[in-house]
């Protein structure tokens, strides 16, 4: 029986903000505390860290004691008394949490899926009912404007959003619906994806803050996940009166700080045709390098046109924060 008194939130933080590793980018949360950082549980008895095998052989270095696994004979670090490094444990996504990297409420899950005991199948009861709470939560705001998960009674204007010719149309034509019914069925695969575990549709609602009038939507949808972070790529649409007024620099640029600072994203792509300079502005008022320029690479209004692919990876993103800190990237 372990008589250690239990760890809450904060005790997990201030021991791990103490580490003098964890800034090294070779160790990340799991388990117990990883759950307590979540919100899906309320204490744990200790820290369990998931650690490369380079920092394993750093610890090792160092006199940390270590047992061996008893199945793939990796190194398990006891490191003080609260805290264990397991190394080389398969993570299969790692996202940022309170600016600590954690596995995944998806990879802890798969994780205890794997180990089956009993306590492990506590904690999967435990962070399916997290995540049912949690669906369809997302909510940011800017200076003004509100991006929000959609919600059921969305959906008569999310079809009037993207059956508006002036909004799909020209750039657009390969999501725009065609009938309500069409609508319809698109909606509801939004409203569901919303509450999947492994999320993929990361698309809000763009509002006015003021009269809550629909402008667009912005978001991302995830292309890819792994042990660094999601792979995504972005994208945004508005109604034509919208236009011009810095709305679509002011969604993009939140979504893209929420995409980095609390999904865990490490790439976010984007694109546009070449033709289409508002649309690259954007991208470029949000601190998006351009990539590539795939030269007559689409059919589009009768003839071949250029597309320009863009993109910001999470150390990109850092290292404008630290210059546009109230921004979060710069204008240009």
């Amino acid at each position: 029986m372990d008589d250690r008194p239990m760890l809450s939130r904060k005790d997990v933080l201030e021991i791990v903000r103490g580490l003098d590793f964890m800034d090294s980018g070779d160790c990340w949360l799991t388990s117990g505390a990883a759950l307590v950082l979540f919100g899906v549980r309320e204490t744990t008895h200790d820290v369990d860290l998931i650690c490369t095998s380079a920092l394993a052989d750093r610890l090792e270095a160092r006199g940390v004691p270590f047992r061996r696994d008893g199945l793939g004979g990796a190194r398990i670090f006891a490191y003080g008394q609260d805290v264990e490094l397991l190394e080389d444990w398969d993570t299969e996504e790692v996202v940022t949490v309170e600016g600590l990297r954690s596995a995944s409420l998806l990879s802890i899950r798969k994780q205890k899926e794997k180990l089956g005991r009993e306590k492990d199948l506590r904690d999967i009861a435990l962070i399916d009912r997290f995540l049912r709470k949690s669906a369809g939560k997302i909510r940011l705001e800017t200076e003004r404007l509100v991006l929000r998960d959609y919600l059921p009674q969305d959906e008569e204007e999310y079809y009037q959003l993207k059956s508006h010719e002036g909004t799909m149309g020209r750039y657009m034509g390969d999501i725009m619906v065609h009938s309500r019914e069409e609508a319809r069925a698109d909606f509801a695969n939004v409203l569901a994806d919303q509450k999947k575990p492994d999320r993929t549709f990361y698309f809000l609602r763009a509002e006015l803050k003021e009269g809550g009038r629909q402008i667009g939507s912005v978001g991302y949808t995830v292309e890819g996940r792994t042990p660094v972070g999601k792979l995504v790529h972005g994208g945004y649409f508005y109604f034509p009166e919208f236009w011009g007024k810095g709305y679509g620099t002011e969604a993009f640029r939140e979504v893209i700080r929420f995409a980095f600072l609390e999904d865990g994203v490490y790439r976010f792509s984007t694109g546009c045709l070449q033709e289409n300079r508002g649309s690259e502005r954007i991208m470029q008022k949000c601190g998006m390098v351009r990539e590539a320029e795939r030269v007559d690479w689409v059919w589009h209004g009768g003839q071949m046109k250029t597309r320009l692919e863009y993109r910001l990876l999470r150390r990109e993103y850092d290292a404008w924060r630290e210059i546009f800190p109230e921004k979060g990237a710069p204008r240009v």
